[in-house]
Order: structure tokens, then sequence, then C-alpha cells
């Protein structure tokens, strides 16, 4: 698979050599630089072959041809009802139903949403290298977004890195806010005695996470979330931690003795048991396109407020 990237010489960049308008203006390591270097047009300047010591003049186009690399991981395919947000030559974003893990293991070799998307390319485009950025817990719901090619996953990993990727959580708890919006700055690190828990604790890593509360209907809310850090189960430990914990929340919550989903059946029937997942979802995102620059926003259905309306 291969992704064509022009560039077109600034005043500038007058000079400047090939190689390092490649490792600073498009990104690519070392390594990178090597192989297109080599490829048979790989690199050109107004359609004629380039190496990379070669300097370039204001106004030409430089044309770079990037081969993906094979992944040496194959990942078995997965044929299904893959939900897609949005799409384009670098990126895909797609809808993940709580229950889903996003990468392959222990167990879920075959099911996981890498191998759905597997199997989505190979129908598609003749497949390529499955590479999630910023997966999102098995039991939460909402957007992930996953890069075509190398670059385009560095490109969206930087963005993440400098707070330029922005996701919002919508997230239903336990109780009501006696304020409209606030933060929760407590550490969060691995409970002692329980390796798979994570909760409050001093020697734990710094955490904040932003709320604003949406709606409330009996004892139940509906917040939307924002984190300025990306730890590990970091809204259900932050809310847990205020006395709001998610419904459902069998880890950080009240598990089987929270009602919620009793509560909604008796108010009014559903179909499947989808209001029994804990309630944390991915409802929104905003980044840049990796090549283009352009501002994409996509924004998730969310049925929580539906459910908060049953009570």
């Amino acid at each position: 698979m291969e992704r064509i990237w022009y560039h077109k010489v600034t005043d500038l960049q007058q000079g400047d050599t090939v190689e390092k308008i490649l490792k600073h203006v498009l990104g690519l390591t070392r390594k990178q630089i090597s192989r297109v270097k080599f490829r048979e047009n790989g690199i050109c300047v107004d359609g004629c072959r380039q190496r990379s010591t070669n300097r370039l003049r204001a106004g030409e186009t430089l044309r770079v041809c990037l081969e993906e690399e094979k992944d040496s991981v194959q990942i078995e395919e997965m044929q299904g009802n893959l939900q897609v947000l949005y799409e384009d030559e670098d990126l895909i974003a797609v809808e993940k139903p709580s229950g889903q893990i996003c990468h392959p293991s222990g167990g879920h070799y075959r099911d996981s949403l890498a191998n759905q998307l597997a199997g989505y390319f190979r129908s598609r485009q003749g497949g390529c290298v499955i590479r999630i950025v910023g997966r999102l817990d098995s039991d939460t719901s909402g957007i992930v977004i996953a890069a075509k090619n190398q670059i385009a996953a560095q490109r969206l990993a930087l963005q993440r890195k400098e707070g330029e990727f922005h996701k919002e959580y919508l997230a239903l708890v336990c109780g009501n806010f006696p304020s409209e919006s606030g933060e929760i700055t407590g550490r969060i690190g691995v409970v002692q005695n329980h390796p798979l828990k994570m909760g409050i604790c001093d020697g734990g890593k710094e955490a904040k996470t932003h709320y604003q509360v949406r709606s409330s209907a009996g004892e139940y809310s509906l917040v939307q979330c924002t984190l300025d850090t990306g730890r590990t189960h970091q809204i259900r430990v932050h809310m847990a931690s205020i006395g709001h914990p998610l419904i459902n929340d069998r880890l950080c919550g009240k598990g089987e003795r929270d009602p919620f989903a009793s509560l909604v059946e008796s108010r009014k029937e559903i179909q499947g048991d989808r209001h029994k997942q804990l309630g944390l979802h991915a409802g929104r995102v905003r980044f840049r396109q990796p090549f283009t620059g352009k501002i994409i926003e996509i924004e998730s259905v969310c049925e929580f407020a539906d459910w908060l309306s049953m009570l």
C-alpha cells in the first residue's frame, strides 16, 4: 500500500536538502528516509528523480512515494458489521461497542476490533497494517481512530502527546452533583494487593479530569469528561473517588449492587442488554488530519441520555 505525499517548497526552505524536508516537515525517521530514497521514483522534484542530498529551490514540488511496511504479526481477519464514522486515505474512525477489546490478546485472538478492521481493509483495499491510535478499554464504547500508514500514526501520536488530539467522554454516574462543573486531581496507581485494580494513592501518577454535568434524573447524572492525562481507568477511578461511580462498573463502582439496569427495565422495555454496559462512552474527537492539517471533528451517538429519560 502506497501513500503519495506532495510538498511545495517555500521561500524559507530555499536551499534546504531533500533529506532535511523529509526529516523535519514530513517527520520521517532515518530508516524511513533510507527506504524511500532507494525506491525507484521514491523521491522526485517536478517529475525528476532526486537524491536526498540535493538542494531545493522555492516553488519546486517535492513528490515522495511512501510504501507501507509489512506487519511482522499477521492479524486474523474477522468479518462483521463495522460501523464506520469517518474515513479518508490516511485514517478511519469507527464505533467500538462495549465488551470488545481493541487488540488481540488472551482469549480474544479472533474477535477484537483490530481483527474486524483487518477484514474490512482486506475486502476493500487489499489490507494494511492496523495501527489503533489511543485504544479504549474493553468495557468502554465509542470512537476509535486507526491510522492506515506509519506516518499518519506517528503524526497522530504526536498530536496526542502535545495535547492537540481532543477526546470527550460521556459518563453515566450515580448521584447528583452540588455544582455543574469541576475537576478531579487525585493521583492514580495500582491498588495494593489488587494488581488489576487502579485507585487513588499517594504514590500514583498525576492525573486530572474535568467534568461538566449535562443532565440528571433520579439518583443518576450524565456528565461530560475531558482528560489532561491518560491514566488507566482514569474516569472510572476519579468519579468513584468523589462518590459518583459509573453505572455497571464492577471494578470501581457498585458492581452487581448497582440497581440502574433493573430500574430502566422496569420503566420501559429495551432491546438487548446494552443498558447493562459500563456507563462510559467516547463520544467526540477532534484532531488535525495528519497530512493536510485540516481539523476533523467526529461525533458518536450515545444512548445514555435516552436511558436517563426513562427514570
